[in-house]
């Protein structure tokens, strides 16, 4: 992963959120998602003393799983959005957060 150019994959069709106003703060939206131009410019994300309840959610799930997952998760680059994607078709919802079944949640989410 290179962190020069790393995106934060966030829908924002998924989480019905405006996210133009991220524009003035060193981000760039980039075909439904966030792009993070600079690694510096995620602490200062997380340092703020008010985030957006996203990146609190982001930062939380980070800090609490174990330093040798998120290592073995770097060393060996595992497909964490087929992962992702893969969870959320298993809890048949569509990306408008709709109850849609198992079935119609895999094609959406493994298409």
């Amino acid at each position: 992963m290179i962190w020069g150019s790393y995106f934060l994959e966030t829908s924002a069709a998924m989480f019905n959120i405006d996210f133009s106003f991220l524009l003035a703060n060193g981000l760039t939206f980039v075909e439904n998602s966030v792009k993070v131009n600079h690694p510096c410019r995620i602490a200062e994300i997380f340092a703020d003393r008010n985030p957006l309840w996203f990146w609190e959610e982001l930062k939380g799930l980070f800090q609490t799983t174990s330093g040798e997952l998120l290592r073995f998760v770097l060393a060996y680059q595992i497909p964490l959005k087929k992962l992702i994607r893969y969870d959320l078709a298993c809890r048949g919802y569509d990306n408008h957060m709709r109850w849609v079944g198992f079935d119609k949640a895999k094609e959406i989410w493994l298409e």
